[in-house]
């Protein structure tokens, strides 16, 4: 039997054709059996030939399908496991009435903006809510119900986002139509999907208008987004949600005015993007190429650059730009306009960085330093100090060329600065000495050609007061023939520096302070350092001044050394060591190039471990100048002398200590008598002592602590006599 009773089991229908196929070739025959298997073949076939009239018919619509679909799922053969199931079919008649449902959902959505009155909708963004709440009402379940059949195709993965957002924000049964589970059930799957694309049109356009207008709110809403989800939006998002919008669906709702925005938005951006392309091109050509050329164009293209940019910064044009966000089109055009900007404030000046033109004549042709700094301080390119670009602006090698120009004139521009401003600070403690050539190479260098810089002012009167010094000084010390007391002038006349007290007891120091050739130096001194005073920097003349200005100044505090012991004058020790060290550190403060301004006066200064020599060169003068050099060396010679000798008397005066008291202990024998031989030879110990408090008087440096241990010495001898 077709059905057992004992087991429910199907039987296939291929089975009954086998069956009544192998009855031909039994040897008996089994009537009543076959007459049922032919019966049932005959309602199997009979069956599947009404389930493919069902799904081949043109003429039936989906609601008359559906009716016969469920007669057939009734007049189903029992028993025989047929194509397609049960299952299958009621998976059919869902799918098949899902555009049916769909149908009704677009009437009441037509019938319930139709009851909606113009006044009763809010403006702008309230249509928009209202609309969803509709659409969520309406259709919202069918929707989500239908997703997977493809009747909402995006082609971007920006729009499948949003498309999941749209589809997440409809209410959800749980149930709905998955297209490869009817192809699973039956070998008529695709006939079954084939007729709900073909015959579900009107209903399915209908409600993809709708979906593309919700669509299309939440695409523009993404734009107006200022997250970082609206910069994964670009201009192709836009023309893909173009291209998606149906085409002369017959929708209650009207998606003509969104079409029209989002054209014109793609219109907008396309519009500017092109601007952009074309402008960038046309700017990175100048850059490349002779600004000096192309001065005319590179304003008029920054102009260009400029409006476009307001265009980009227009808030009707906001959106647009946004659709051009991942080009960055407003960074590229800041750059650009930065870059122009630069050049054209260059250009202002284009004649101090053009190499072709000729050097500015007056200060209109020159620029200032600080605009100087400001251009530098605004260059575009990060330039190193092997005035190189960083890679990657290679291409730009004009805007390249002209950074790296406008910082060598600037850094040469600073560098003379420094150069002025060592020779401008106070050169009190200063060591370097500049010549009056080397002013005059500053006050000439090219730089001064091109940048107007203050401290030129400076150094010219710099230069004046040198020239004035100089002539001064050659004037008042080294150039016309002393005219005074020959005794003062006459080298063989001079001390021979063997000592501040001369043979004839005469005080050598006096004799050349209290002369009139001394006064009249320390006038001459005094004016000069006057004009000195006004010259900041330290060239050789004032070096020469300084020098001898701190000579001089030793003098006088070798003069207010001197203390009065009775007839004599006399140095303390203490100040007469002081004063050597102050004289031996003056003299050899000589710079050389005050050594060859003496030599240029005809006069020989040598300084050596041992002192100073002061020569007169040959047909040199002897100038006031030369006498006051001659005198200083003569000086520190004769303090240097009185010193050695106070040392040498001083030995004297420990030597004869140490001997008496030697003396002293050898005399006495056991008992406290003194030996009567001892006396004899007391004598020399008192006559040396006498000799060198004699010796004393003569000395002019005086150690105090010394002579009171003579004198106690002394006075132990006459005690002891």
């Amino acid at each position: 039997p077709p059905l057992s009773s004992s087991t429910g089991r199907l039987v296939e229908v291929q089975r009954i054709r086998n069956l009544l196929s192998e009855h031909g070739e039994l040897a008996c025959a089994f009537q009543t059996s076959y007459a049922e298997l032919q019966s049932m073949h005959q309602a199997a076939t009979q069956w599947e030939t009404m389930i493919d009239q069902v799904l081949t018919t043109d003429t039936l619509t989906l609601s008359e399908r559906c009716q016969q679909l469920t007669v057939a799922s009734q007049s189903r053969p029992r028993g025989i496991m047929l194509d397609p199931s049960c299952d299958a079919i009621d998976e059919w008649r869902k799918l098949l009435t899902w555009p049916l449902d769909l149908e009704r959902g677009v009437g009441e959505l037509t019938s319930k903006l139709l009851s909606r009155t113009a006044s009763t909708q809010l403006p702008g963004e309230g249509v928009e809510i209202e609309l969803m709440s509709l659409v969520n009402d309406c259709l919202g379940q069918l929707i989500v119900a239908g997703k997977d059949l493809n009747l909402f195709q995006t082609t971007t993965k920006f729009l499948g986002e949003l498309k999941n957002q749209v589809l997440c924000s409809f209410p959800s049964t749980g149930q709905s139509l998955n297209p490869d589970a009817i192809l699973r059930t039956s070998k008529h799957g695709p006939k079954v999907l084939g007729i709900i694309h073909k015959d579900s049109g009107g209903s399915v356009k209908a409600v993809t208008s709708a979906f593309w207008k919700l669509l299309c709110i939440k695409f523009v809403d993404h734009l107006k987004c200022v997250g970082s989800f609206a910069n994964s939006c670009d201009l192709s998002d836009a023309k893909a949600l173009i291209s998606l919008c149906p085409v002369g669906s017959q929708s209650p709702i009207d998606t003509s005015a969104d079409l029209l925005k989002l054209k014109k938005f793609v219109s907008d951006a396309e519009r500017l993007r092109n601007e952009f392309s074309l402008e960038i091109a046309q700017a990175s050509t100048f850059l490349q190429s002779n600004c000096f050329e192309n001065e005319a164009g590179i304003r008029t293209c920054m102009l260009k650059l400029k409006d476009l940019q307001s265009d980009f910064e227009d808030p009707q044009l906001a959106l647009a730009v946004i659709l051009l966000r991942h080009l960055k089109c407003e960074d590229s055009l800041a750059t650009m306009i930065r870059k122009l900007a630069w050049l054209t404030d260059m250009l202002a000046h284009g004649g101090v960085f053009d190499d072709n033109a000729h050097a500015p004549s007056d200060d209109g042709g020159r620029i200032h330093i600080c605009e100087l700094k400001k251009l530098h301080d605004s260059i575009p390119l990060a330039i190193d100090s092997e005035k190189t670009a960083p890679a990657g602006v290679a291409a730009d090698s004009e805007l390249l060329r002209m950074c790296i120009q406008v910082k060598r004139t600037f850094d040469r521009a600073r560098l003379w600065q420094q150069r002025v401003g060592a020779v401008l600070k106070d050169t009190n403690s200063g060591d370097d000495v500049m010549t009056l050539d080397g002013l005059a190479a500053i006050a000439m260098d090219p730089i001064l050609s091109k940048v107007i810089l203050p401290e030129h002012e400076s150094i010219k009167d710099v230069m004046a007061n040198a020239n004035q010094l100089r002539e001064r000084l050659y004037e008042e010390l080294f150039t016309h023939e002393y005219a005074g007391n020959s005794i003062d002038v006459n080298n063989t006349q001079l001390p021979d520096g063997s000592s501040l007290i001369a043979e004839n007891r005469e005080f050598v120091l006096y004799r050349f302070t209290g002369s009139q050739m001394y006064h009249k130096l320390s006038a001459k001194l005094r004016s000069l350092n006057d004009i000195a005073k006004g010259l900041t920097a330290l060239t050789p003349e004032k070096a020469c001044l300084k020098w001898m200005t701190k000579l001089h100044g030793w003098l006088e505090r070798m003069q207010a050394s001197l203390s009065q012991s009775g007839h004599l004058f006399v140095i303390k020790i203490e100040q007469a060591l002081t004063l050597l060290e102050e004289g031996h550190s003056a003299l050899f403060s000589l710079y050389d190039e005050v050594q060859s301004l003496l030599r240029q006066a005809k006069i020989s200064v040598h300084v050596n471990p041992q002192g100073i020599s002061v020569l007169s060169m040959k047909g040199g003068l002897q100038t006031l100048g030369l006498c006051f050099l001659r005198w200083v060396a003569i000086l520190y010679d004769c303090l240097n002398s009185d010193v050695e000798r106070e040392d040498a008397w001083k030995t004297e005066v420990f030597r004869l200590s140490s001997m008496f008291s030697s003396y002293e202990t050898e005399s006495v024998v056991p008992g406290g008598s003194v030996l009567n031989t001892v006396f004899r030879g007391a004598d020399r110990f008192y006559d040396t002592a006498q000799g060198l408090a004699k010796e004393l008087n003569e000395l002019i440096i005086h150690d105090s602590d010394i002579e009171s241990s003579l004198s106690k010495l002394r006075t132990k001898m006459t005690e002891n006599e």
